[in-house]
């Protein structure tokens, strides 16, 4: 399968500026995201999400491994010719407030050999992002909006979103989703987005990748990990003829004890119960679930 990023041995120190913070890393950092898929990157506040964005893009320097977009590394000069190929959508817009949606989309076709205007605009007024409006005067809603609209208007091969549907409503995050999922149908279009709402990760996404404190914990195909996972409710009485060393969690209520297993380790003659995205990272990784078995 062809690769569309290749991180190898990624190891990366940030010095903090604040005596008070603590230094930053990520470390041993190993990724092989396919083309023509949607990779979901999760993980908490600080966990490196946008570090390894950065990296990518070379806008951090790594200070060991490599990195690879569409096979060239990325610290090479011919990187450049690469990042025609990219889209960013960000979480802060990288430009002054007091630009409309007429002046953007002309200082993007200078910005970009392959910016489609026709394009750009026509998802604007579908997005509903008002045209006489500055940017300064937008909503939250209408400046995601205008992060997907600018991300796209290239045409990339690869899209990098970080938290495009935080602080929206379900209706603007569905349509944000839409046109993400619609576009990326393209075999050669891959999709790496960083999210804290696993709930829209679950719906689109092919691939996860779970970071904790700089380093991967987990990169899995999604249908892959919800089949792999099951969460059962038992009474005491069944529990205590459990293995309790295939328990991953459990989680005990005043009627039940919820656990999650392996499927190949269900006991026999118990139904499963349905099980989110959300809730089974929180089970599998944090919470306040008490961690047991592997």
């Amino acid at each position: 399968m062809t690769k569309a990023i290749e991180i190898k041995d990624l190891n990366l120190r940030l010095i903090s500026k604040d005596p008070r913070d603590q230094d930053f890393e990520l470390k041993n950092i190993n990724l092989d995201i396919p083309q023509g898929t949607i990779v979901g990157l999760i993980g908490k506040n600080g966990a490196g999400k946008t570090t390894l964005i950065r990296a990518i893009m070379n806008a951090v320097k790594a200070d060991q491994g490599t990195i690879k977009v569409f096979g060239v590394n990325n610290k090479i000069k011919n990187f450049a010719k690469v990042k025609e190929n990219i889209g960013l959508g960000l979480t802060d817009l990288p430009f002054s407030g007091k630009n409309n949606i007429y002046e953007l989309d002309e200082f993007y076709s200078k910005v970009y050999k392959y910016w489609d205007r026709s394009f750009f605009l026509d998802l604007a007024r579908e997005l509903k992002i008002p045209a006489s409006k500055q940017v300064k005067e937008y909503s939250t809603g209408m400046k995601k909006s205008l992060s997907l609209a600018l991300g796209l208007g290239n045409k990339p091969d690869l899209l990098i979103f970080d938290e495009i549907t935080a602080n929206l409503d379900p209706f603007a995050r569905d349509k944000i989703l839409d046109i993400i999922y619609d576009y990326s149908r393209d075999p050669k279009k891959t999709v790496l987005i960083s999210s804290h709402i696993l709930s829209d990760l679950e719906k689109i996404c092919d691939y996860i990748i779970y970071l904790d404190k700089g380093q991967v914990k987990l990169f899995e195909e999604k249908d892959r990990l919800m089949e792999k996972y099951v969460l059962i409710k038992v009474g005491k009485e069944t529990y205590e003829k459990i293995d309790k060393g295939k328990i991953i969690s459990e989680k005990k209520s005043p009627y039940a004890y919820e656990l999650l297993m392996e499927r190949k380790d269900l006991p026999q003659g118990i139904d499963p119960e349905f099980i989110s995205l959300d809730d089974l990272f929180i089970r599998l990784f944090g919470g306040s679930n008490e961690n047991k078995g592997n």
